[in-house]
């Protein structure tokens, strides 16, 4: 590509960007706005020669419920549907919509059409196939809450892997790639799961003094592939594709599916992930049309409940929850295991805070496997956990009413259960809770601008986000709060006498 045609490309996209953050695309319709969020991150596909770029785009979308069908041109079948290029696609757009979405529904299901048919019927047709052993038992509720006897594969993800040379699957971002921290964190789960007396088999070699594998890098560090070609297993596991890239993909859940543990498989498949592409926060990825999707989200629930939960009561009060979200085919690791399965995606590497500090801290590595394994013991235990987040509050006004004193209204928050109360932040610390939708602040700082936010709170202990920020600035003057403004108030800050407000969003 020539200096000026970068240039132009460039340019382009940040003009897209700049169109997409204005405050007037807010206003255009879901539909429209799902459509160029999607084809702004898809304009972004490396340049290649053997496929047209240009022409691989989201023509419609459609939200129905949790329902989201989406429909590309048949371009996109130029980048082979199971393929890495395939999801590498999906997921930047999938990340983009999600940022659209997660704040409206409680979980997303997507379905995925390419011209006139289902993504499932592409598949089917695009497909060599495979046929991995079927499970001897599906996993049955064990009445007590509990992993011990468990039989669980886990997996990592990426590693070195061969493509002409060895390269590792992911880069560098503030000195860590995913690549050695999806391994750090699968090693310790393993660990908690095995001193509950769970049986576990992970998709890489666990153990850092194994020595050199076929890449001449540490055994530990290569790609799933060349670990469970090492143990014997059968070609048909990981030799299935036409690239060592895309069997690695393939080979995880193919080997969750075909490994023996007295005589039975894996009951449930953990891969745990991290993003990419600017967003920020934890998502659970699953399939719905791998013949166990209900009990796919039943695990994906309990799991990625567990873990905002987590972070949320004892890292970071306003981590973000990016939702469970059910895909029919577009991610092989979980489309290809023939039990339950989740992906999670942990945090974003990119993104240097907090996700990309979050990684990096012994203490949130420790707090979030200990989260998943209580997920999992929540699973075969039969638990309906309630993992559903309530919705953030909306509307949220800040009224100066005296010196020292701020009165605050919101717009109570939703949940799929019921609402039970709300914490209230100013300056981005908690100061107080309120059982409904109004609190009086008689405390705040004055001659200076001050912010607030609200997040809501469910039976189950679920945090929704926080609102968008609502600041005030509280002149020094004299005065009591009027009896009238101490019940909830509904009007805007921006209109009370000695106030200033703005609201902008997180």
């Amino acid at each position: 590509m020539s200096a000026a045609s970068f240039m132009r490309q460039k340019g382009a996209a940040l003009a897209c960007i700049a169109l997409l953050s204005s405050p007037a695309f807010a206003n255009v319709p879901l539909r429209e706005r799902l459509i160029e969020r999607a084809n702004a991150a898809l304009a972004q596909l490396p340049k290649r020669a053997d496929v047209e770029v240009d022409a691989i785009r989201l023509v419609d979308a459609n939200v129905d419920g949790r329902a989201v069908t989406l429909t590309f041109s048949e371009a996109v079948l130029d980048l082979v549907p199971g393929s890495v290029d395939y999801e590498r696609a999906m997921r930047r757009v999938h990340v983009v919509l999600n940022d659209e979405l997660r704040d409206a529904l409680p979980s997303i299901e997507y379905e995925t059409r390419i011209g006139e048919y289902s993504l499932g019927e592409w598949l089917s047709a695009l497909e060599p196939g495979s046929a991995p052993k079927a499970l001897t038992t599906p996993p049955v509720p064990a009445g007590a809450r509990s992993v011990s006897g468990r039989r669980i594969a886990v997996s990592p993800g990426h590693g070195w892997y061969l493509d002409g040379t060895w390269k590792l699957q992911r880069s560098y971002y503030f000195g860590i790639v995913e690549d050695f921290i999806n391994f750090d964190l699968i090693q310790l789960l393993q660990q908690r799961l095995l001193s509950d007396g769970a049986w576990v088999r992970p998709t890489r070699n666990m153990d850092k003094a194994a020595g050199n594998g076929e890449s001449g890098n540490p055994k530990w560090q290569e790609a799933a592939r060349y670990h469970i070609k090492a143990l014997g297993v059968p070609a048909s596991v990981w030799d299935s594709s036409t690239s060592d890239l895309n069997d690695d993909i393939r080979s995880r859940p193919l080997y969750a599916n075909w490994i023996d543990g007295n005589g039975q498989n894996a009951e449930i498949l953990i891969s745990i992930h991290n993003n990419g592409g600017g967003g920020t926060g934890t998502e659970t990825l699953y399939d719905t049309n791998n013949g166990f999707g209900a009990e796919s989200k039943r695990l994906a629930d309990a799991v990625h409940g567990r873990i905002i939960n987590a972070i949320r009561a004892q890292y970071n009060a306003a981590w973000p929850d990016r939702r469970v979200q059910g895909f029919a085919g577009d991610y092989g690791e979980n489309r290809l295991a023939t039990r339950p399965a989740i992906l999670i995606e942990l945090a974003f590497m990119d993104r240097k805070s907090p996700d990309n500090d979050a990684l990096q801290d012994p203490a949130f590595r420790e707090l979030v496997v200990q989260a998943i394994k209580q997920g999992v013991a929540d699973f075969f235990g039969g638990l309906q956990t309630d993992a559903v987040a309530p919705t953030p509050p909306t509307a949220v006004s800040a009224k100066a009413a005296g010196k020292g004193a701020v009165v605050l209204s919101w717009s109570g928050a939703t949940d799929n259960v019921g609402v039970t109360g709300y914490r209230v932040e100013r300056d981005g610390v908690v100061v107080g809770t309120a059982a409904g939708s109004g609190y009086v602040d008689f405390f705040a700082p004055a001659n200076t601008p001050i912010t607030y936010r609200i997040a809501a709170r469910d039976a189950a202990g679920n945090w929704s986000t926080p609102s968008v920020v609502t600041s005030v600035f509280l002149a020094s003057r004299i005065g009591r709060v009027p009896a009238e403004d101490s019940a909830p108030m509904t009007h805007s800050a921006a209109a009370s006498p000695g106030a200033r407000s703005t609201t902008a969003s997180r």
